[in-house]
Order: C-alpha cells, then structure tokens, then sequence
C-alpha cells in the first residue's frame, strides 16, 4: 500500500522501499514490487533485482507462500518455471527435511530442505529447494490430495524420490 510518499506492509511503514511500487508482495518470502513496467526482487539486504524475464502483463496467482504467473512462480526468493497451468494452479501444503542436523556444538550448520506441493486440473506437481525447480509427481490424482493434510504430504513427500542435495560448498 502506498500512499505516494511512503511504502505500508499492513500498518507497518517500510522505509526501504520505493513508493513507486504499486503493489508489494511479501509473505514468508522475499518481497518483491512491480512498479508498472518492471517486476523487482527485494533481498534480505533489500537490495532491489529487476526480473527482465517476467512479463508485468502476466497477472499474478496467490499460492500462500509462492506467487504463479503463467510462465513464473516466485518461491523462496528465486523465480522459476512454471510447469503447472496457472487458472487451475492451487497450494496442496508444505513439509521439511532435516539434510543436516547440527551437532551440541552447533557445527557443522544444519541444513533443512522444504517440499511445496501443487497441484492443477490435471496433474500434482512439487519444488523441492535441492533442486532449486518444479517437477511432476506422474500418475497421481490431483483431487486425491485434501490440503494441509500430513498424512497426504508425507505420500507426496514420498512420491518424488528425491534424494537429499549436500551443500557442495
């Protein structure tokens, strides 16, 4: 929200940010804004990233913790292909897998990775951040999977096969 001079993000002013932006989207990521002609990526550090291969005419779709145009979602601060068909496209749920635990020393750092699932008319679909881009779970029933449901989140978990991504720092 703006009122032309200063940024709001529900009642709280955000002084980082241009007032410029149109509107802003920020939940349980990294914010970004489109001022019009251009979509902007706002880091941790609040440094501002134009996404020259976003299509501003491209409306976006809320999924809870992503955003989908038709070509695009936006999840974790990085923008990737969108394989599922944005009309249809809903958020199933997320889980976590500890990589990684940390020792009673703290080191080494511990590593978790999240499975977001989607699904569309047709087909389910996840993003696992090991490997930084969205898959198909083939042969599944979209409409066999209620939302939020455990139970059905650690199936889909189960259905990727993936295995866990180290670090190859």
């Amino acid at each position: 929200l703006t009122d032309g001079e200063s940024v709001y993000y529900g009642l709280k002013k955000i002084d980082w940010l241009t007032p410029r932006a149109k509107h802003f989207y920020g939940r349980r990521m990294t914010g970004f804004y489109e001022d019009g002609d251009k979509l902007y990526l706002v880091d941790n550090n609040n440094v501002e990233k134009p996404l020259s291969e976003w299509d501003i005419d491209s409306p976006l779709k809320h999924l809870k913790l992503a955003y989908a145009s038709k070509d695009y979602l936006i999840i974790e601060g990085r923008v990737i292909k969108n394989i599922a068909d944005k009309n249809s496209m809903e958020f199933i749920g997320s889980t976590i897998r500890l990589v990684r635990p940390c020792d009673d020393a703290g080191t080494p750092p511990h590593k978790i990775d999240f499975f977001y699932f989607f699904r569309d008319k047709d087909k389910v679909y996840y993003y696992y951040t090991g490997l930084k881009q969205m898959k198909t779970i083939d042969g599944l029933n979209p409409g066999d999977y209620i939302t939020d449901n455990y139970k059905h989140l650690k199936a889909l978990e189960a259905y990727t096969n993936e295995e866990p991504i180290e670090d190859t720092k």
